[in-house]
């Protein structure tokens, strides 16, 4: 049997053969995409009955209509057992069926066999019944309880902070994923190819490893939540091809000269400080809380366990300028907190000028940074995760406090700033260094890098050449992170850009190994 080494060797352990039996014995297949519970060798998992999820390729034209019949599991105590093909510890025998995504090992009790055996790390071997005989293994991840003691009877196993491995997220559309052959649902016309099949472009992303998906939920620009029919139904099809699928949103809307009216009902424009509207930008007031919250709630119910509020999620533009909403309602309400009679001139002016006007600046800040603070509690619902994403040296100037919301949210993720999405903005030196302070200011605000994500995209497409993106996934590597944010949507049908990345994905990998030591 010719095996694929597609993890490190970390120790001796349990181990796992998964054999797979394709419908024609031609052309040989390779195994790509292992996974367990959705990553490539984890590096502690938790789950009892762990999920695994594979995916066949193949150079060979004549191999394209080849699919999987059957698999086989084996569980044995030894590397050398595994050579011979024995499962001293557990067998499931032949079973007739194509299904490879998301495969629950619920005849085998891993929690029960760690405990037996005193051993750390179980291997997976996927093996193809064709004439090559091909297979690979990866790691399928270790057992750690608390202070590395021995699981007693009855002690819930615990699960280790993974920051040995990049993951790989990718945010896009739900009609990306569904055609409208596969649904009925309504569904935005897009500028987007929609004739290639979502699954022939999901090799290019396999190259990488992309294990989430991030489905736009949200968009103020539309003034409604995406129809929860499509995007349930995108994420059914992503977990069937043993996928993650999460929400991405954007509640507040970025600026756009040309939206001169907000489509939400109820909803208000934020207001600068000259009195101009903050065209394609909404205030974070009432209305468009309770319409996020039940947007939040609608997501949720559907399945959907995570959800990213995009960083349009903020009172202000990007500068280093004191921003916020000066409408009518929000000085008002400023006053009546503070006992104060300014009118927006007076704000104008304290702003532009915060040296001469400390204390009603930090107040003014405090206003502000407590709307975000707020919509990310009021958001934070049982039985979802919320996370913000900040922009390019976010803080207080514009309304986003990360102590406090960590405060209010313990568990929020973080999606770092870090801004140059153009060659002009990355291809300097002081744009390199720029990005890296915003990055680390945001991650010794948040410290736990399993909850940070880094913000590697393009805007205004494609102004970023393929080889900056991978640039500056190694940069972000470099510095920490290891949960890498791919956007725009438009990356999708740009097969040039994940090449990139899959070049230098070796390096950023050494990395890892190496920070790790």
């Amino acid at each position: 049997m010719k095996k694929v080494n597609l993890g490190a060797n970390r120790g001796l352990g349990l181990a796992a053969i998964i054999m797979l039996a394709a419908s024609v014995a031609h052309a040989e297949l390779t195994p790509a995409g292992l996974r367990c519970e959705y990553r490539r060798n984890p590096l502690g998992i938790d789950e009892t009955k762990p999920r695994l999820s594979w995916q066949f390729e193949s150079s060979d034209p004549a191999a394209r209509s080849q699919r999987q019949t059957a698999y086989q599991v084996l569980v044995a105590s030894s590397r050398q057992a595994l050579d011979k093909q024995q499962g001293d510890l557990w067998d499931s025998g032949k079973v007739a069926t194509n299904q490879a995504a998301r495969l629950a090992l619920t005849g085998l009790k891993l929690g029960d066999q760690c405990k037996q055996t005193d051993t750390r790390h179980l291997w997976l071997v996927m093996d193809a019944a064709n004439v090559s005989n091909a297979a690979g293994w990866i790691d399928l991840g270790a057992y750690t309880v608390a202070g590395g003691e021995k699981r007693q009877a009855g002690q819930k196993w615990m699960k280790e902070v993974d920051v040995s491995e990049l993951k790989f997220n990718f945010a896009l559309l739900a009609e990306q994923v569904v055609s409208p052959s596969e649904s009925k649902s309504p569904r935005l016309s897009l500028g987007f190819d929609q004739t290639t099949p979502f699954e022939t472009k999901l090799k290019y992303l396999d190259k990488v490893g992309v294990s989430a998906f991030w489905l736009y939920g949200f968009r103020s620009a539309e003034g409604t939540m995406r129809d929860i029919g499509l995007l349930t139904e995108a994420k059914r099809k992503l977990e069937r091809l043993g996928k993650e699928a999460y929400i991405v949103c954007e509640p507040v809307g970025h600026p756009d000269r040309n939206q001169k009216a907000l489509p939400a009902k109820g909803w208000r424009y934020r207001i600068n400080c000259d009195g101009t509207p903050d065209y394609g930008c909404a205030d974070i007031e009432e209305n468009l809380v309770r319409d996020l919250v039940a947007a939040t709630k609608a997501f949720r119910d559907a399945g959907f366990k995570k959800v990213f509020f995009d960083d349009d999620l903020r009172m202000g533009n990007w500068g280093s300028n004191i921003t916020g909403c000066f409408c009518e309602a929000c000085i008002a309400e400023f006053n009546r907190l503070h006992d104060t009679r300014y009118a927006r001139e007076d704000l104008r002016r304290f702003v532009r000028k915060p040296g001469d006007h400390a204390a009603v600046c930090e107040q003014w800040m405090d206003y502000n940074c407590n709307k975000v603070t707020g919509f990310m509690k009021a958001v934070n619902l049982p039985g979802i995760q919320v996370g913000i994403m900040v922009m390019h040296n976010g803080d207080r100037k514009h309304g986003i406090d990360l102590p406090a919301i960590l405060k209010a949210v313990p568990n929020c993720l973080v999606r770092v700033g870090e801004g140059h999405f153009h060659d002009g903005g990355f291809d300097p030196p002081a744009g390199k260094s720029s990005l890296i302070a915003s990055l680390e200011m945001h991650k010794a605000i948040v410290k736990d890098i399993s909850r940070l994500y880094s913000e590697n995209t393009v805007a205004p497409w494609p102004k970023l050449r393929p080889e900056n993106m991978a640039k500056k996934l190694l940069i972000e590597v470099e510095h920490g992170l290891r949960n890498i944010m791919l956007m725009p949507p438009q990356l999708l049908d740009a097969p040039a850009y994940w090449e990139a990345i899959a070049a230098v994905l070796p390096q950023a990998e050494a990395m890892v190994r190496g920070m790790g030591k």
